[in-house]
């Protein structure tokens, strides 16, 4: 497969009316699947990250 370089992609949901973010807000990661993922056990994948409000979609490497 040769060597992948991993990119994160992020949604930004600023621009909508009642988005707010919490700066202060604990950062949770769930797999695809939906599952909640503990952030010292992420391994390369695709994950929702959800802080507060704000929720998008990165790829870990």
């Amino acid at each position: 497969m040769g060597d992948k370089q991993w990119r994160e992609y992020k949604v930004d949901l600023s621009k909508y009316a009642g988005y707010d973010t919490t700066a202060n807000a604990e950062v949770v990661y769930y797999n695809i699947n939906g599952a909640r993922v503990p952030a010292a056990r992420l391994v390369p994948g695709i994950y929702i990250r959800c802080c507060g409000d704000k929720v998008d979609k990165v790829l870990m490497k």
